[in-house]
């Protein structure tokens, strides 16, 4: 729980995160608008979506995303070339044998941060991109969100891929 404005009106909101057992390390969150007569909840289950990416396979070991913000790119995937050879996803050329469909959950960590000093707090999240599974991940995605016109607006969106990924034992 964290107390900070988050929408300007210099009265404090109230920040809830919790985790969701069993569901890859999602956490839901929900900030409570204070201010009004009535409590209102100003970051819901549909923000609590963040970025929200479908992605489809390419030839040679590459992958094509596309955002809810219109936004698209490609990632890499040779770092797990050996294993995408290994299930037929690819053949030992790069070509690609089956379409494999990737997805994104949930923000997996989301906190308050006064990020340009001004008193009004924004948040920075992260979410991760996967393929079949959660074990299956390609992709880490950081976000920061700022509330302006009653509603959350994605300020800022990095991804980061592997250039080497390896099992944990």
């Amino acid at each position: 729980m964290f107390i900070g404005d988050f929408t300007g009106d210099k009265i404090n909101d109230l920040f809830i995160s919790a985790s969701i057992a069993g569901n890859g390390g999602i956490i839901n969150n929900r900030i409570v608008k204070l201010s009004e007569k009535k409590p209102k909840i100003i970051f819901s289950e549909k923000e609590n979506e963040g970025i929200k990416i479908q992605g489809d396979y390419l030839d040679n070991f590459r992958v094509k995303l596309y955002t809810n913000t219109n936004k698209q790119f490609e990632i890499d995937l040779s770092f797990n070339e050996n294993t995408y050879i290994k299930n037929k996803i690819y053949d030992n050329n790069g070509k690609l044998l089956k379409q494999v469909k990737t997805w994104s959950d949930s923000f997996q960590n989301l906190k308050p941060v006064d990020y340009d000093g001004d008193g009004i707090y924004e948040l920075v999240g992260n979410q991760s991109i996967f393929e079949t599974s959660h074990v299956d991940k390609i992709s880490h995605l950081n976000s920061l969100w700022k509330y302006e016109s009653n509603k959350w607006q994605p300020k800022e969106i990095e991804y980061s891929s592997f250039l080497i990924k390896q099992p944990i034992s």
